[in-house]
């Protein structure tokens, strides 16, 4: 069977000098996704990233809160902290076109029940205006992706009333779901297979339902938030591309350059559009 060649986007949620070194690996084209507390920490990373490799294209910014503002953005985050992101995005768009990665995650998991809590005052508010900067954003020279949860345990339609998935055939972005397989080891071989099984649903609805608007989030070649994720092979790495390429997925999403080395790197040039 012939497979659609991809684009390949790179996250790098941790940007220290010895993680974004992995970048000189690269040996095709892929776009970096970096996250930063604030678009003057952004610039830094951006300008220094460009110097790294001739292979990186685009460089999007992935704006995350302090924890205690949420970390992610959601309708928990802090109301202050999503006014200044989007503010400073806005602003910065007005003089050059921008990427800007959404992190659409509730804080439950990482950053405890007592700040989830705290982000439900003024929920509706704060979900109405998260959908506004993205419904605007085309219009101010913002180009939006997410990065949202899978589907196989909480249904779309409930993370879209929390405010943490919404419908790129409306709001004009693209839908980015995380379906980190190697996750799926904390369980064992079983836990693996299932989210092997996760990976093929998600992709087969996600290209059904959106099309191009669709893309999807393969890991992990590194630890997270969590700090002790299961970790993927390249072997394992290649099968997932493999599924995404075979539903018709464009563009794959990477977690994370933290991980990134010659072999994912050989991986992502012979699945390279």
């Amino acid at each position: 069977m012939t497979h659609n060649l991809m684009k390949f986007r790179l996250y790098a949620e941790y940007p220290t000098d010895e993680n974004l070194k992995n970048l000189s690996c690269l040996s095709s084209p892929a776009d970096v996704i970096v996250a930063a507390h604030s678009l003057d920490e952004f610039s830094g990373l951006q300008e220094k990233i460009k110097d790294i490799s001739p292979y990186v294209g685009k460089v999007g910014y992935w704006p995350v809160l302090d924890k205690k503002e949420g970390y992610w953005i959601s309708p928990y985050s802090d109301p202050v902290a999503l006014d200044r992101i989007f503010g400073e995005i806005e602003k910065k768009a007005q003089d050059s076109p921008l990427l800007v990665m959404l992190d659409l995650e509730r804080p439950l998991v990482a950053h405890g029940i007592k700040t989830t809590l705290k982000g439900l005052n003024g929920f509706r508010k704060k979900k109405r205006k998260i959908k506004e900067f993205i419904r605007s954003s085309k219009d101010k020279g913002i180009e939006v992706v997410s990065a949202e949860s899978n589907t196989f345990f909480v249904p779309e339609a409930v993370q879209r009333l929390e405010g943490i998935a919404y419908d790129p055939n409306e709001v004009d972005y693209e839908k980015v779901k995380m379906v980190y397989t190697s996750i799926g080891k904390f369980a064992g071989n079983i836990g693996h297979v299932v989210a092997k099984h996760m990976l093929k649903r998600e992709v087969r609805k996600g290209v059904e339902k959106y099309g191009d608007k669709f893309g999807i989030g393969i890991g992990c070649l590194s630890t997270g938030v969590l700090g002790y994720e299961p970790l993927m092979t390249p072997e394992e790495f290649e099968e997932d591309i493999i599924t995404a390429e075979e539903a018709g997925v464009k563009n794959a999403y990477v977690f994370d350059v933290k991980g990134l080395n010659p072999k994912f790197s050989e991986k992502i040039k012979k699945h390279s559009s």
